[in-house]
């Protein structure tokens, strides 16, 4: 009986095998196309398989890491570190998510480490030079007082909040309200953006959002937006996404475009494309100056 079960296991030996290695590999391929969300369920579903951490190690961290899950990228980086398995840039990005996570002297530590290992970096010198700064900050008086904006926030990310004309803010929301149709961010898992208006009351409270449309339908990002109070024009960012064709870089990746639009009866017309704008790399999130003669992107 012990013969059969023995022969029986050295069968299907092969097929574990062969189906963590197509795991990986199918992992491997969501993150070489920047799916990191999925990316990083695909690796977690290849850790359970049993495969070696240090395999994937790089890869999830990384995965972690550009979707904004500080914790579970930390996790990772922390796991290279230990192991001596950290590159340079690894260990920049461990030092600044310590110090995200408010670890300050892990982090400090970390940049000292840094720079006596690879050289002086304004970052890690900022960094460490700010510390002193940070104890005295917690010693301060609350300053402001904040409010959470219940009637806009939702499990989704909200970003990008500007001012325009009198009492009202425009907003990128990733939560796609009442759509029938929902696209996911595979970068993210999120939505895509879209630009929202509304209301603000003498409070500060942002009202009842409704969203801005355009001729030119995006079914990707749309957003953040600056408003231009001098010429009435919207500075905002989207994909590269024109009389509804895409347009990507050598690589077949959708870069990110800022254009220009009027916003008449809550549609945005006059849609155009700045001049600045390239396939081959990302032009977003504009701001204007003051007095509208510069733009910061």
């Amino acid at each position: 009986m012990k013969k059969t079960h023995l022969l029986f296991l050295l069968a299907i030996l092969p097929f574990f095998s062969q189906a963590q290695e197509g795991r990986l590999k199918y992992a491997n391929k969501l993150f070489n196309n920047m799916s990191y969300y999925y990316a990083s369920e695909a690796y977690e579903d290849v850790i359970e398989r049993k495969v070696d951490s240090s395999v994937v190690a790089n890869n999830i961290a990384y995965s972690y890491d550009k979707i904004g899950n500080t914790d579970q990228a930390l996790k990772w980086y922390r796991f290279l570190k230990r192991s001596n398995s950290i590159s340079k840039e690894q260990q920049l990005r461990l030092a600044l998510l310590e110090r995200e996570a408010g670890n300050y002297t892990e982090s400090e530590n970390l940049m000292a480490s840094y720079t006596k290992e690879y050289g002086d970096l304004d970052v890690a010198n900022d960094v460490i030079q700010s510390s002193s700064s940070i104890s005295k900050l917690k010693q301060l008086n609350k300053n402001f007082e904040l409010k959470e904006q219940t009637s806009v926030n939702t499990s989704s990310s909200e970003i990008g909040t500007n001012f325009y004309m009198d009492n009202n803010v425009i907003l990128a929301s990733a939560s796609r309200r009442h759509m029938a149709v929902n696209t996911i961010f595979s970068w993210t898992g999120n939505y895509f953006y879209d630009l929202y208006r509304a209301p603000v009351d003498e409070d500060g409270q942002i009202g009842k959002m409704k969203k801005i449309k355009s001729k030119v339908q995006s079914k990707f990002h749309d957003g953040p937006a600056v408003y231009d109070s001098l010429t009435g024009y919207f500075y905002f960012t989207r994909n590269n996404l024109i009389d509804r064709k895409k347009g990507t870089d050598e690589n077949g990746v959708i870069r990110l475009k800022i254009f220009r639009a009027k916003l008449e009866n809550g549609k945005f017309k006059d849609v155009q494309e700045l001049e600045i704008n390239s396939d081959n790399y990302s032009n977003a999130h504009p701001s204007l100056s003051r007095d509208g003669k510069r733009m910061f992107f």
